[in-house]
């Protein structure tokens, strides 16, 4: 009976122990299952392709890797946070594997992160982004970088090497006032003679793409566009036409307004003479250009008036540096804008005075009837006057003994004095409404559909005396009406 019993507490033992050991090998193998599923994290060794195309019995598809690189500015500056940012198209991060180049000793790495991205198209990416702080290089040559490698499992990636060059500074903010004018002509045409035409853009962003303009032919003419030469292209010329008039008279071009990238433009009006073709002629006249409403005036190639200032160069640095400054504004056509620049410096500048025989020498070579001359009133002196004269005080107050009273009081009467004229010559040239203009109409009524009071010439100066909206009702040599206020340079 004991014999028995314990030979079935043995078959029991035996049981439970094979019950366990299958239990086992069944968790092992689920383990091993999910193990697979997982994709696993890149190894630095891998097998090489070439043996991987070597075996028959196994074929691989390489899948693309889709990245973009962004930089958070085209040109890094000095002392400046400057990011290089790649975006993989893979959604886990921690299984993306990153190889950059070898940094160069200008760009100092000061942070480098991983982080999961959300697309617009609600896609999930990673990106990956290195923000280093720029140095000044040693030598003034774009430093390179290499391209980064980019991995994902089974996929892998090289981006473009990037050449930048390094910013002492950031640019300066340049404000642009685009506006069209067609170029000057020879007048008269002739009936049925080509006779040419070219539109000019003048101050467009360089960024922005060259606007597409496509004129309806007058009644009476054949109007054909011509393709751009290279010295078109030089004068910010964007449309050449052959224009070929069929009967005599005269042939008019309308104003056109139209809008692009977000940018209000205007083609000026254009009235051309047409009169019979006389080829027997003994004597032909010489043809004169015309003027034409909207059109720079006097011709691009007027040179700038040299004018040697009227004090020593040691004591007016910033007076021949605004002078140069101008003189370059004004290679580029940018007259208005040069005379806007000298104009301002005349009035604000301590050595504003100087430049008052070279504003009269550039406003006589564009034929303009000569303007007053600006008050000047440099305001750097006046605040500073005014803030010297306001601590005096104060110390005059803190200070100020009993037995001196009314010779104090005369003191501080006189500070006060100084320090609200300081204040008010500061303040008074900010208060000033004057512009300098580009060519333009001006209208009687704040309307284009209104009635041409006259012209307004190229740097002409005007005063404004009120607004209504896009247009400013302006007062110069006794031409007073209304202007639009994109055609104003403000000082």
């Amino acid at each position: 009976m004991e014999k028995f019993g314990m030979d079935r507490r043995c078959a029991n033992i035996r049981t439970g122990l094979l019950v366990l050991l299958l239990f086992s090998v069944s968790l092992f193998a689920h383990a091993g299952d999910d193990e697979q599923d997982l994709p696993q994290p890149l190894l630095a060794e891998s097998v090489p392709l070439e043996e991987v195309e070597a075996d028959e019995t196994l074929v691989i598809e390489q899948e693309r890797l889709f990245i973009e690189v962004a930089l958070s500015s085209e040109q890094p500056v000095v002392n400046i946070p400057w990011t290089i940012s790649i975006l993989v198209d893979y959604s886990r991060p921690e299984y993306v594997g990153v190889s950059p180049p070898e940094f160069p000793e200008a760009l100092h790495l000061d942070e480098m992160r991983m982080e999961p991205l959300t697309r617009e198209n609600k896609s999930r990416w990673t990106a990956v982004r290195w923000t280093f702080i720029p140095q000044r290089p040693e030598v003034d040559e774009p430093i390179h970088l290499g391209s980064f490698q980019i991995t994902t499992p089974g996929k892998t990636a090289f981006t473009e090497a990037i050449d930048v060059s390094i910013l002492s500074r950031a640019p300066a903010v340049k404000n642009y006032y685009p506006r069209l004018v067609w170029d000057k002509i020879q007048t008269p045409f002739e009936v049925g003679v080509d006779g040419s035409l070219l539109l000019r853009l003048l101050d467009w962003k360089p960024s922005l793409p060259i606007p597409k303009i496509s004129l309806t032919p007058p009644e009476q003419t054949i109007l054909e566009e011509l393709p751009l030469t290279q010295a078109d292209v030089a004068r910010s010329a964007i449309l050449r036409l052959s224009l070929i008039p069929l009967t005599e008279g005269e042939v008019t071009i309308p104003r056109l307004h139209f809008k692009s990238q977000g940018v209000n433009l205007e083609i000026p009006s254009l009235t051309i003479p047409v009169v019979l073709s006389v080829k027997d002629a003994i004597s032909p006249q010489t043809p004169e250009p015309i003027s034409t409403e909207d059109t720079v005036s006097p011709s691009i190639a007027v040179r700038f008036p040299e004018k040697a200032l009227g004090i020593p160069k040691i004591f007016s640095r910033t007076s021949v540096n605004i002078a140069t400054q101008a003189k370059t504004l004004w290679g580029y056509g940018e007259k208005a804008e040069s005379l806007a620049l000298i104009r301002k410096n005349e009035r604000d500048d301590v050595f504003g005075f100087t430049l008052i025989p070279l504003r009269k020498d550039m406003e006589q070579a564009l034929d303009l009837v000569p303007s007053h001359d600006e008050m000047w009133i440099p305001k750097k002196v006046c605040l500073i006057a005014a803030l010297c004269c306001l601590a005096g005080l104060t110390v005059l107050l803190i200070k100020g003994r009993l037995k001196q009273r009314r010779k104090n009081t005369f003191f501080a009467s006189v500070l006060v004095m100084l320090t609200i004229c300081g204040l008010v010559g500061f303040w008074s040239p900010l208060r000033r409404k004057t512009a300098v203009f580009h060519a333009s109409d001006v209208y009687s009524v704040p309307e284009l559909k209104g009635a041409v009071m006259g012209q307004i010439s190229e740097g002409q100066w005007a005063m404004l005396r009120s607004t209504s909206g896009e247009w400013a009702f302006v007062e110069a040599d006794g031409l007073s009406g209304w202007i639009l206020l994109e055609k104003a340079i403000f000082y």
